[in-house]
């Protein structure tokens, strides 16, 4: 999106008097589309409202509601309104008396507009300099019958000048100053990711990387035990496809193209995750990337130790202290199935041999082979604790 955008004053209740355009009622319009972002944290905005102050469609970001007077109230997107990410929300009058609502095209509910007097003369109200509004229509018959688009005002002056329908929209309490206006940046590109790498690297940690033709904005990273793809919001939030808290996120600013590198933490041994990965540049508005899904890992399992009881002996029967280069081979003493090798083992200053490995398993007894450098061969039985 490389429109400019409009933002309303800071400690003023700024809003769009559009009561020049007439007929701004429920029966007059087939649909109605506000294309808004959220500059930072805030309670609300109202993006339709009455001269009287009452709002007729309300976005609480605070709740993740979107209120609509004879409607009640819709949930938001995933993992809530994100402030920075521009939002296209549209009201479809379905027949004389229902409607239905979207945003950035999916279907947040619909029902009966019980309030039969709706209108509004007021537009993207809002007591914040933290909301923008980039464009703003009003369809009949599937053409604009109103159209306030900020880019055709050239981002000055005090009228919100209109595309469509011959009516102009008045600035209200906006700065003079020319601040409220927010350049396009006209880069309407989002960024390409590719080559995604998932490595579990111990119990607890994994290696993910990916490449991004863009070296620019942030990139954001989840690991989530559901293989589902989260969404672009809820992977900026940190969370999974259910929009509960990812088993790991982070999020970095990306300074060049190529291989991203990041280290997961906190992890549970032994178990099975998948990883994500989003970028945003650094447009304003940004523009986000598809999710690319990294891989599937498996963290490696917490190792068991293995003592055996008594020391290690050679051929004639000798205890072997501090010997080294020791091959240790485990058996399942039932079925007489290799459970693990390992390697260049060694005995304590008593003859005692201890080895783990993530192979074994707690309280399961065990065959075990002792090979010597010179082939000399020691079977003892030992347990885990």
């Amino acid at each position: 999106m490389s429109l400019p955008g409009l933002k309303g004053q800071s400690g003023a209740d700024s809003y769009v008097d559009v009561s020049a355009a007439p007929n701004l009622a429920f029966s007059s319009f087939d649909r109605i589309t506000v294309v808004f972002a959220l500059a930072a944290s805030l309670s609300g905005i109202s993006l339709i409202q009455r001269s009287n102050g009452a709002s007729q469609i309300r976005i609480r970001q605070d709740t993740n509601q979107i209120l609509i007077a004879g409607l009640g109230s819709v949930s938001g997107p995933a993992g809530g309104f994100q402030t920075g990410v521009p939002y296209v929300f549209e009201l479809v009058r379905t027949n004389s008396s229902d409607m239905e609502v979207f945003l950035d095209g999916n279907s947040l509910g619909s029902g009966t507009n019980t309030f039969s007097f709706f209108w509004f003369d007021h537009i993207f109200a809002t007591d914040s300099s933290e909301a923008i509004l980039y464009d703003y229509q009003i369809e009949l018959g599937g053409t604009d019958v109103y159209r306030w688009n900020v880019a055709d005002s050239g981002g000055a002056g005090s009228t919100l000048i209109a595309a469509a329908g011959g009516v102009n929209g008045t600035l209200v309490d906006f700065a003079t100053d020319g601040t409220q206006w927010v350049a396009g940046t006209g880069d309407t590109t989002a960024p390409v990711l590719s080559n995604g790498s998932a490595t579990a690297t111990g119990t607890t940690t994994a290696d993910l990387s990916f490449d991004t033709d863009e070296g620019e904005g942030t990139a954001y990273v989840v690991v989530t035990e559901s293989g589902t793809p989260p969404t672009v919001a809820q992977i900026k939030a940190g969370q999974d496809s259910a929009g509960s808290a990812a088993a790991f996120s982070v999020s970095a600013a990306v300074t060049s193209t190529g291989a991203q590198l990041f280290s997961a933490s906190g992890l549970t041994p032994a178990t099975s995750y998948n990883a994500f990965a989003l970028q945003e540049d650094a447009a304003d508005p940004v523009n986000d990337s598809d999710v690319l899904a990294l891989g599937s890992i498996t963290t490696d399992a917490v190792p068991v130790t293995l003592t055996v009881p008594q020391p290690v002996k050679n051929n004639t029967g000798t205890v072997l202290a501090n010997e080294a280069e020791i091959t240790v081979d485990i058996y399942n003493p039932v079925n007489g199935e290799l459970v693990a090798r390992l390697n260049d083992q060694s005995t304590d200053a008593a003859g005692i041999l201890s080895v783990s490995s993530s192979l074994l398993a707690a309280g399961t007894e065990y065959r075990v082979v002792a090979t010597l450098v010179n082939g000399d061969e020691s079977t003892i039985r030992a347990s885990t604790p």
